[in-house]
């Protein structure tokens, strides 16, 4: 005879089974809640606690992706920069990993014990990779100057490729830049154009003004902010990754002055004796270490390959410097543009003469006139020895004088 305590009482199984569904409704939504709550934000961003101290001045001159895809990066630089101390934001490319001692992720922390440039620059980045930048911290921007290093190949014909910009974009950027309440109506739908044009995720744009565009992104909204919030958590927890181990105080070198007292020329000396005994053995002025990579047969090739380049054509890239502008503008930033020189010997072998390369040198000065900006004009230094350390980076003499009017943009 069955026990009537141990059967099922009636509709037991069936509440189970519809409780099961709403246990995990509830679940989900708990999850949803902490995922979009600023608790992800802190879990993501705390450091390891493995972490080996370096000091926070380091920070400003760590370029790695995480750390520049991170809107908060710059900004907790700029916070953690000793009252003292005066700094610039610079926005460049991949100069910065030039390997000269003149290069300021050196040359500062060894020389200088009150100034600091605040290094924003890899591979890829170029004027609108920098707006998008500009816009989404400048607000933050404390010193209210940014000062931005021109390539001249960045003006080659197509500009920024999609490809390339891929390698750099960040959402967490783009979303910030958007939102930025000091841009103009004009300016905000430019950024959203070009990042159309360089086919950017639609996730991190506005829905384009037509109703199919509008009823699609209407449907797939809960998912598309799902995802943003998981690659915005993502980019964040790499850079908090990065950064962990910047936390010992500012240091200086020992016999490091105020930026005051560098002696330049000294210093332009000790660049010089540097510059030409890294050169020794090629008649460009190119780095040996560099020079010695090349293949003869590749450098057959390209004499001459380049006779029809032309750096002031109408590249896109022209379009998205005066975007950079307008962004500066809108936010109440001073510019600096830094027009770097190529190496005039290396681009006389490819066939790109001095005549039309003044050309883009010019139109450069157009648009510093156009927008009413500063522009540190090193055009002149083309032939000058040690300028540049290869093709087209600042080597030793070209960091120091690019150095120096940064600092004297900052300090003046």
């Amino acid at each position: 005879m069955t026990d009537v305590s141990d059967a099922p009482a009636p509709g037991r199984d069936s509440r189970r089974r519809s409780l099961r569904p709403a246990a995990v409704a509830a679940a989900g939504a708990s999850a949803l809640l902490l995922l979009f709550s600023p608790i992800a934000d802190d879990l993501v961003t705390s450091p390891p606690l493995s972490s080996a101290a370096r000091s926070v001045r380091d920070l400003n001159y760590d370029t790695t992706p995480a750390r520049l895809h991170d809107s908060n990066a710059l900004r907790d630089s700029l916070r953690r920069m000793p009252r003292s101390h005066r700094g610039l934001v610079v926005m460049a490319s991949s100069e910065v990993t030039s390997d000269v001692e003149q290069n300021p992720t050196r040359f500062l922390p060894r020389t200088v014990r009150d100034f600091d440039l605040f290094l924003s620059g890899r591979s890829f980045q170029q004027s609108y990779a920098h707006a998008i930048e500009l816009a989404a911290d400048g607000v933050e921007v404390s010193t209210r100057r940014v000062a931005l290093i021109l390539s001249p190949q960045w003006f080659a014909p197509g500009g920024e490729t999609a490809g390339g910009f891929k390698e750099v974009f960040s959402g967490s950027l783009m979303q910030d830049a958007l939102a930025n309440p000091r841009l103009s109506d004009a300016t905000r739908d430019a950024l959203v154009a070009r990042a159309r044009a360089l086919q950017v995720d639609p996730i991190w744009l506005p829905a384009p003004d037509d109703p199919v565009a509008r009823v699609s992104a209407f449907l797939s909204s809960p998912a598309d902010a799902l995802t943003r919030r998981l690659t915005i958590l993502k980019e964040r927890f790499e850079a908090a990754r990065d950064t962990a181990a910047y936390t010992a105080p500012y240091a200086n070198a020992q016999g490091a002055v105020d930026v005051s007292r560098i002696d330049w020329a000294a210093e332009r000396r000790k660049a010089e004796a540097q510059g030409r005994a890294a050169t020794a053995g090629n008649a460009y002025g190119i780095d040996a270490k560099i020079y010695a990579k090349q293949d003869p047969a590749r450098l057959a090739q390209l004499k001459g390959s380049w006779a029809t380049m032309d750096f002031a054509a109408d590249s896109p890239e022209w379009s998205d410097l005066d975007l950079f502008l307008d962004v500066a503008r809108d936010n109440g930033i001073q510019v600096l543009l830094v027009s770097q020189p190529v190496n005039g010997r290396w681009y006389d072998f490819l066939g790109y003469d001095a005549s039309r390369r003044a050309r883009y040198y010019e139109r450069v000065r157009q648009v510093a006139r156009t927008h009413g900006v500063q522009l540190a004009d090193f055009a002149g230094h083309e032939y000058e020895s040690y300028f540049d350390n290869d093709s087209m980076h600042l080597g030793w003499k070209g960091w120091l004088d690019v150095t120096q009017a940064c600092v004297q943009f900052a300090t003046t």
